[in-house]
């Protein structure tokens, strides 16, 4: 959910602000959240919803055939190289 947050900026600042969002297509608002999301996430260590690893966590799954990950990520290298001897 969406709230506004009222700021007091030194009005050079806010002018600047605005041309660097014109140019990158986007808003003062958005720039000013996702930095205080970037900040805050560093202190609370929280991943980012947006991160590569957020979007793929889930999306694939490893049979066990009761070899570790270790064995499995070796074992498909050795096939990327040409290593495999099956």
């Amino acid at each position: 959910m969406k709230r506004t947050l009222n700021l007091t900026i030194d009005e050079t600042v806010i002018k600047k602000a605005k041309e660097y969002a014109r140019r990158r297509g986007t808003s003062v608002s958005r720039i000013v959240e996702e930095e205080l999301d970037r900040r805050t996430r560093e202190v609370y260590s929280e991943p980012r919803s947006d991160s590569i690893t957020a979007r793929l966590s889930g999306s694939m799954t490893l049979s066990d055939h009761g070899k570790s990950v270790d064995d499995l990520l070796t074992e498909a290298l050795r096939k990327n190289v040409g290593l495999d001897s099956d």
